[in-house]
């Protein structure tokens, strides 16, 4: 059996509308966008 799960995706400030795609396609998908580019190594921490 399947366990629910939560898809959450973390923007890190893209600059490509990549996201507006996913949001209308896929609505049970968590996004959390950065308003600044903090960084691969802060983004991977969050």
């Amino acid at each position: 059996s399947h366990k629910n799960i939560e898809i959450i995706i973390f923007d890190n400030n893209s600059t490509n509308n990549v996201l507006d795609s996913i949001k209308k396609e896929y609505r049970y998908i968590k996004v959390i966008l950065s308003e600044r580019n903090l960084g691969l190594g802060e983004a991977l921490n969050l």
